[in-house]
């Protein structure tokens, strides 16, 4: 039974493309660090595991607000992220986070992110356990469903008093009225599907509700296979390093996916 059908990381999503819009309509301004004090960091710190790697995410802003200023490290600061006794240099990306990779994937490890200052105080103890490892048993890599199937998710079970975040996203072909031609034309449209949901091992929906939460099964091609990504998420929340006065997060999420077909 569904628990919610809006997650986190849905927000999450939603809340990144808001601030990016908002920027491009204020003026989100870029601020060197070496004007900032470590308790005017707002950082936020994303873990994600898959199956041979683990990615590290960092935002640093001047706060929560979607217009909040974005802040650059200046030459002396630093972040670094620690796993199983490996270090990593987090570096800043085009969008002006600071990203790294391990080239490993540790069940249970926990991760520390570290902010060295050059001139004011360090943050070294961001730290979150990534989620334990889990397998998808079913359904089997390309099997099939048709509309009115029912389509069980089963993985390795955690503990049933917390969540996990399990997606389904199909790109399918739709028949669309072309207002400016009266004619009916071929476009593919993405759908997709996300519930939070006990980790009991197990989880049953249909074709059907998944396919018509966008409300598009009417226009949607019978018979022709929409291809189906099922990825299932563990969530750990950390404990962000207490120099960081101005708030923020630390998360780590497990990430398995199996690719489906579902016919309408």
């Amino acid at each position: 039974q569904a628990i919610g059908s809006n997650s986190e990381m849905t927000k999450y999503t939603f809340l990144l493309l808001f601030t990016l819009f908002t920027c491009v309509l204020s003026g989100c301004a870029k601020v060197d660090s070496a004007d900032i004090r470590t308790s005017g960091f707002y950082t936020e710190i994303l873990v994600v595991a898959e199956d041979e790697t683990t990615s590290v995410s960092t935002k640093l802003r001047t706060s929560s607000e979607f217009t909040a200023d974005i802040i650059i490290l200046s030459s002396g600061d630093q972040l670094t992220a620690s796993m199983s006794g490996r270090d990593i240099v987090l570096h800043e990306t085009h969008t002006s986070d600071y990203e790294g990779v391990f080239d490993i994937a540790g069940d249970s490890s926990e991760v520390t992110v570290a902010l060295t200052r050059n001139n004011d105080t360090d943050a070294p103890n961001s730290r979150v356990l990534l989620p334990n490892f889990f397998e998808i048993t079913a359904p089997d890599p390309s099997e099939s469903f048709n509309a009115g199937d029912n389509i069980t998710v089963v993985w390795t079970p955690g503990n049933p008093s917390n969540t996990v975040l399990i997606n389904f996203s199909a790109t399918c072909q739709m028949s669309v009225l072309n207002s400016l031609t009266d004619e009916t034309e071929l476009v593919r449209d993405f759908l997709n599907r996300e519930f939070v949901v006990a980790d009991s091992g197990t989880y049953t929906t249909s074709v059907n509700q998944i396919l018509n939460a966008e409300g598009t099964q009417d226009g949607l091609v019978s018979n022709m296979s929409c291809p189906m990504e099922i990825s299932l998420q563990r969530l750990n929340n950390g404990t962000l390093d207490s120099a960081f006065t101005k708030g923020g997060t630390i998360r780590a999420t497990r990430k398995k996916s199996v690719l489906v077909n579902a016919i309408p």
